[in-house]
């Protein structure tokens, strides 16, 4: 099947990796080296190439598979916030645009978010029944979309609120971002974050201010979102897949296998596309 393969053409591609095995297995292995890099097209929602390891090199595999022709073809890669995949694309995808996936985006703010509900936690001026109604379960409600919450989640958080007024400030900066990807234009999503650093400025979060201040520093990356409206969410779709396909099979223990079988079941590595012809 993999000798009759072809990489279709693509414009538009998005990147992700997934877990693959635990070191237990593969002790001389770092971190990264436990992941395939899977690539998939936006257009046809098919893998149409899956790579060891999430490191540069594995990107950079595909695009030298594909060639430079084809490379110049490829005008969107959405991704997460991985540094050694964009590093990737700059080099050979010189007229390709990267779109960072808005939800991890939303989740480094939250973990900054948090970070502050941390922080009220362990301030020694904190009363023991505030620490009781802010403990660790508390983080989902905290986090949580505020038109998501039941009624007895609204009350719990009233409650806080009006214990520690510090509360009311973060819920009022977090519904303010969750608005963010929403906005209609970059001119209306960079008006509203400089909205939410005067804000945490005012307040002086020390960890939300650190999250602002490098999220402005990446606008030149995140800016990209409101030209396309493309994520990565595909990509995750197919990690749910691949998942269920470890699973089914306990688990595997031939890589090689793994990958082509991954490209069995998610993209065009198929017999139906065979012709019988051909042999």
């Amino acid at each position: 099947m993999l000798q009759n393969y072809d990489i279709p053409e693509v414009e538009r591609i998005s990147v992700d990796e997934v877990y693959t095995r635990r070191k237990r297995y593969f002790k001389s292995e770092s971190r990264n080296e436990q992941y395939f890099t899977i690539i998939t097209d936006m257009k046809t929602r098919s893998v149409i190439w899956v790579s060891p390891s999430r490191n540069k090199s594995a990107l950079d595999e595909f695009f030298k598979i594909i060639g430079k022709e084809r490379c110049k073809k490829i005008k969107v890669v959405a991704m997460d916030l991985h540094d050694s995949y964009k590093a990737s694309v700059k080099e050979y995808c010189l007229n390709a645009t990267v779109v960072w996936d808005r939800f991890h985006v939303v989740r480094i703010f939250e973990n900054a978010l948090n970070d502050e509900r941390l922080k009220i936690f362990q301030d020694k001026n904190t009363s023991n029944n505030l620490k009781s109604k802010i403990n660790g379960r508390f983080k989902y409600l905290f986090l949580k979309n505020a038109y998501k919450r039941k009624t007895h989640e609204k009350k719990q958080l009233k409650e806080v609120m009006k214990e520690n007024k510090q509360f009311y400030k973060l819920e009022l900066i977090k519904e303010i971002f969750l608005l963010f990807f929403n906005q209609k234009t970059e001119d209306d999503a960079r008006d509203l974050i400089i909205q939410i650093r005067d804000r945490i400025d005012e307040e002086g979060f020390t960890f939300l201010k650190s999250w602002v201040d490098k999220f402005i520093s990446s606008w030149h990356t995140i800016k990209n979102y409101f030209k396309y409206r493309v994520t990565s969410a595909l990509s995750e779709g197919q990690n749910n897949v691949i998942k269920s396909l470890k699973r089914r099979c306990f688990g595997f223990r031939n890589m090689t296998y793994f990958r082509l079988k991954i490209m069995q079941v998610c993209g065009y590595l198929n017999s139906e596309h065979i012709n019988i012809d051909e042999y």
